[in-house]
């Protein structure tokens, strides 16, 4: 029964231990801003820590000689596991749980990248729009003075070839075109917008691995279709009214998730439940019959000789 009972609380003890690392993880995730590897190590250090301990303090409490010095280790050994929680492990186990806290906020500032970069394709066509209503005008005043003014007909890049003039209009407008807004720009916009659409999901969610990628990548993967817009801005000279400009407005998301704060109460609560769990194998490790008990032996008088038996 004691063996079972053993058994059962080292079990309840990885568990938990895991799970306290666990959480211990996804601090490290927003903490260190998606690096998995060092996250993993980290975590997996802190669990294991925390067991070691406890591993230490059952083999300290089943000792069968020297009662009182070894309750006197018992007391420094179970001191240091609680400064260990308190000192190093509450605060990587609690930043998950204050991160979670700005939820709403930081999934606000999200969608409002998200939204942002999508109205640059409406300010982008809007640009594209303009210059083109522009070079329209300037062929349609090119045609009508091209009697007056035959050079600044050719050069708006008609020619007398006896080809009829709407149609050497229609084909300068839509190599214009073709150059400010080319096939690949529809291209662009269906990946783009699929892909934002999908970081709002993702944001919504809350999954944390996913989250830290999407806040990761949100700002490169701007700035990288922003600067194929401004490509074809400046790929042709006529009707320029200057490159396509736009700002992108990417908040302070990461420094919502960095920004350490005080433990949470639930924070605090749910961690020391889980350190009292990952005592349970020291908990339910049966002493020596001779022992008094902890506080005896620690008050016992120190000519008392325990009784010899097997070393710790």
């Amino acid at each position: 029964m004691e063996k079972l009972k053993i058994s059962f609380a080292n079990i309840v003890s990885i568990i938990f231990a895991a799970l306290f690392g666990f959480v211990c993880f996804l601090s490290f995730i927003f903490l260190w801003q998606g690096n998995i590897q060092k996250s993993i190590l980290f975590a997996v250090a802190i669990s294991f820590l925390l067991w070691l301990w406890v591993f230490i303090l059952k083999k300290i409490k089943s000792v069968r000689r020297n009662f009182q010095r070894n309750a006197i280790f018992e007391i420094i050994v179970l001191v240091i596991y609680i400064l260990i929680a308190v000192i190093l492990t509450i605060l990587p186990y609690s930043h998950y749980y204050t991160v979670s806290d700005r939820r709403d906020v930081i999934k606000g500032k999200i969608i409002a990248e998200v939204d942002n970069t999508i109205k640059m394709f409406d300010d982008y066509e809007t640009y594209a729009s303009g210059r083109i209503g522009a070079y329209e005008e300037g062929l349609n005043i090119a045609i009508a003075g091209q009697n007056m003014n035959g050079k600044g007909f050719l050069a708006a890049g008609f020619q007398n070839n006896g080809q009829p003039i709407n149609t050497q209009k229609n084909l300068l407008m839509r190599i214009f075109k073709d150059d400010l807004m080319p096939s690949q720009y529809d291209t662009i916009k269906v990946y783009a917008i699929k892909w934002l659409n999908e970081a709002k999901i993702t944001a919504t969610e809350w999954k944390p691995i996913g989250l830290i990628n999407v806040i990761n990548s949100i700002e490169k993967e701007s700035n990288n279709w922003k600067n194929e817009l401004i490509g074809y801005s400046n790929s042709t000279a006529i009707a320029k009214v200057g490159p396509f400009q736009y700002t992108n407005s990417f908040s302070s998301v990461v420094q919502e998730l960095t920004q350490r704060a005080t433990p949470t109460f639930f924070a605090i609560i749910s961690a020391i439940l889980l350190y009292l769990l990952i005592l349970f194998p020291y908990f339910f490790k049966y002493r020596d019959p001779r022992h008094s008990g902890l506080l005896n032996e620690l008050l016992k008088n120190g000519n008392e000789k325990d009784e010899i038996g097997t070393t710790l």
